[in-house]
């Protein structure tokens, strides 16, 4: 059979005919119809239910009369607001609302004997309802790391002690102007470039803000009771000055940029200081072995107990000492030969000074006798040419007087004559 005699089959959907049959027609296809977008799901509430199945701890009531729920413990739960629900329960002392979408958690102010709060991993920019200095008179732990909070507002709840602000977007704490009765203030990873507005702080002993964009530490101030200060993995480099606290203990400065011991030399102020880690940096890369001795040297003011995670001895302390005293030997010898060198070059070139200066001198005595004979020889030439001209003058005058009076005799003769005649 050659080609053109088989059959030529085209498909037509999933049927297939033979060239020359009919191919069954397909209806026209229809308009799209474009469907209105579904209504946003309900926001979820913290409601009843939910408190009902998350409460617990029973406590007695602040006047000892009755027994209620202390504690609410409702973590992811896709909830997006508090609501009115929790007002009914005005006894809580600990509350946690973590891993839900709450942007907003001013109904919390509801709850005057509170004393724990956990807002983590919601969905939070502001936390206004710090501010109420009316109410949560109790609240003393506050957590709200993992939301989107954009700056450290002022902060009015008069017995706080812990506030947790990890990982949010904070790039400013200038309206933040400080308080009484916070001890720890946590920062870590958030967008800091600068310490403005953290201080006035009477009681903070411990301050984190490591993973922030700090260029400098400028800013603290007002901070007596510090103990601790973290501020790892920032791009510090130098430091313009070294805040005063004089409580500090702890300094973490791991993964920053500081990359020489004169820099480190800077901390001498911190008197109370016992552990210090600059752990990957470049000045360890740098010093490497010879990191902690050089440290205890250049600090050896300090009482320092822990450099770098690595507990200082008593040996490594009297070995630092005297080879910084040897160091100080050899430096004060050095010293004294530079300014022997420096004296005996200066007395050198005091004498090629003198040399040079008795020089010129002899040089402008000697120009000075030669302007003088000059002088006097320019001088005697002008008298000889004077005189000369004079001479010659007095040679012309007298010349010309006798040409005068040769001149003059003949007459007299004639005269004479005449006058011989006339007698």
């Amino acid at each position: 059979m050659c080609i053109r005699d088989r059959y030529q089959r085209r498909v037509h959907g999933n049927k297939e005919v033979k060239e020359g049959e009919e191919a069954e027609k397909l209806p026209p296809p229809q308009p799209k119809i474009e469907l209105p977008p579904p209504p946003p799901p309900p926001k979820i509430f913290l409601t009843p239910a939910i408190i009902g199945r998350c409460v617990s701890q029973i406590g007695k009531t602040p006047n000892g009369l009755s027994y209620v729920y202390t504690k609410l413990l409702a973590e992811g739960q896709d909830i997006e607001i508090i609501g009115e629900a929790i007002e009914t329960y005005k006894n809580l002392r600990s509350v946690s609302l973590a891993k839900n979408q709450i942007s907003k958690f001013h109904e919390i102010t509801t709850l005057p004997y509170l004393i724990t709060f956990n807002g983590s991993q919601n969905q939070a920019e502001e936390i206004d309802f710090v501010g109420d200095k009316e109410k949560l008179q109790f609240l003393q732990t506050v957590d709200l790391s993992q939301n989107k909070i954009k700056a450290l507002p002022q902060i009015n709840l008069i017995n706080l002690v812990s506030l947790n602000l990890i990982d949010n977007q904070i790039n400013s704490a200038l309206h933040f102007t400080g308080h009484a009765t916070l001890k720890i203030l946590d920062l870590k990873k958030n967008k800091l470039a600068n310490f403005e507005g953290i201080q006035n702080m009477p009681q903070l002993q411990e301050l984190y803000a490591a993973e922030n964009e700090l260029a400098s530490i400028d800013g603290l101030k007002n901070l007596p009771c510090l103990k601790k200060l973290h501020i790892r993995k920032n791009p510090l480099v130098k430091f313009s000055s070294i805040p005063d606290l004089p409580a500090l203990e702890y300094l973490n400065l791991r993964e920053t940029q500081i990359d020489s011991m004169e820099e480190v030399k800077k901390f001498s102020p911190l008197k109370d200081l016992k552990t210090l880690n600059l752990l990957a940096t470049p000045v360890v890369e740098t010093m490497a072995a010879n990191m902690k001795k050089e440290t205890l040297m250049l600090l050896d003011m300090l009482k320092l107990k822990k450099i770098n995670k690595e507990e200082v001895t008593a040996e490594e302390v009297k070995e630092a000492a005297d080879e910084k005293k040897e160091k100080q030997r050899q430096e004060e010898e050095a010293k004294k030969e530079a300014e022997r060198l420096a004296k005996e070059k200066e007395e050198a070139e005091a004498k090629e000074r003198e040399e040079a200066l008795a020089k010129q001198k002899e040089e402008e005595a000697a120009k000075a006798r030669e302007e003088a004979e000059a002088k006097a020889k320019l001088e005697a030439e002008e008298k000889d040419k004077k005189e000369a001209e004079e001479k010659a003058k007095k040679g012309v005058e007298k010349k010309e007087e006798e040409e005068a009076e040769a001149e003059g005799e003949p007459e007299e003769e004639e005269s004479q004559s005449l006058t011989f005649y006339i007698y």
